[in-house]
């Protein structure tokens, strides 16, 4: 059986409705408000160079959406299609994005995993990943203007 060929090439808006598509077609990953064709734009312009798609063909069967606040890289949001899994997709994404933080000065970067994430908990520590237990997450969310 011949292994597809796939290729990583820097995220562009243009990509939008193949990773919402993908994004929907995931297993506990639910696309909310945030996700919107005008957020992802407006995050994908804050933070050129730094998020990444796999392609096979013409298809989009990987994404990883990757940011900075300045001092830390984030990442937020990795997906691969089930079929393409095992492929090292996921990793050659993680990589790719890790030496465009590098190439910036940036020499911490987090994650945030479900704590029910089992198989993204593996993956992670697979790659070097440590989970820190000095931290919390605390969220806030305003009321919108009326």
């Amino acid at each position: 059986m011949t292994r597809p060929e796939w290729r990583i090439r820097p995220m562009e808006i243009g990509d939008y409705d193949s990773m919402l598509a993908l994004w929907m077609g995931m297993d506990g990953l639910t696309p909310n408000e945030h996700d919107t064709r005008q957020r992802i734009a407006s995050y994908l312009d804050h933070n050129k160079g730094l998020s990444f798609v796999a392609t096979c063909g013409n298809e989009l069967v990987g994404t990883l959406l990757s940011g900075t606040d300045g001092r830390r890289g984030f990442l937020q949001l990795l997906a691969v299609k089930p079929a393409f899994r095992g492929l090292s997709i996921a990793t050659t994404l993680v990589e790719n994005s890790v030496k465009a933080f590098a190439e910036l000065g940036i020499s911490e970067i987090r994650i945030f995993v479900m704590k029910d994430n089992g198989p993204a908990h593996n993956f992670w520590k697979k790659l070097g990943w440590m989970v820190k237990t000095d931290v919390e997450v605390m969220s806030f969310h305003p009321k919108r203007p009326e």
